[in-house]
């Protein structure tokens, strides 16, 4: 036993250390497989060829979160951000072979937090975008991969009274930005509650 504690000791400091924030996984079909790098990269490759890796995306300012293929394979819901910077989810579109293009990303190209906030804010009666940080997730994809099931975390204040979003979904459709109620919702949100 006084044995086995000093070369244990030993073990924990020699071994090299993980990234906190970095995840691995696979599409639905199997087909794909994903990894996150150091927090700032994302790759992807056919399952069945682990040694053909893609970067997909590399971001040296904020972190990557998440992400969800859909069940086709040609669409990434890549959540990115950071804790002060709020959290979005970005999309990207299956081109040719694993070559994935990010989609929107310019001026007038809506913000899919933003978007979804205001769409949670306005089922409350609130017309305008009143949070401060918000926290976008992507959960999954719908069975004909054009909606992505979304989860929000969000806080702001409205009319002096702090709004805490926990957990709300809702569908997020990548190509027409359309929102659409989810049936059955497990988060809420709460207008006017007292500061912690």
């Amino acid at each position: 036993m006084k044995l086995i504690l000093p070369i244990l000791a030993l073990t924990c400091l020699l071994a090299p250390a993980a990234q906190a924030g970095d995840f691995s996984g696979k599409s639905p079909s199997g087909k794909l497989s994903f990894e996150s790098k150091n927090e700032k990269e994302f790759y992807v490759w056919l399952t069945d060829q682990p040694e053909k890796k893609t970067l997909v995306y590399k971001e040296e300012v904020v972190f990557v979160q998440g992400a969800a293929i859909s069940p086709d394979d040609m669409w990434i819901g890549l959540e990115h951000g950071g804790a002060s910077l709020g959290h979005t989810v970005q999309f990207f579109q299956r081109q040719k072979g694993l070559d994935f293009k990010a989609l929107g990303g310019g001026q007038n190209d809506p913000d899919a937090a933003d978007k979804v906030g205001g769409f949670a804010l306005q089922t409350q009666g609130i017309k305008e975008n009143i949070l401060d940080h918000s926290y976008l997730h992507p959960v999954k994809w719908s069975d004909d991969s054009k909606w992505l099931v979304v989860s929000l975390d969000a806080k702001g204040s409205y009319q002096g009274k702090q709004t805490r979003i926990t957990n709300w979904r809702c569908r997020y459709n990548p190509v027409s930005h359309m929102i659409e109620p989810v049936k059955k919702n497990p988060g809420k949100i709460e207008v006017g509650v007292k500061p912690p």
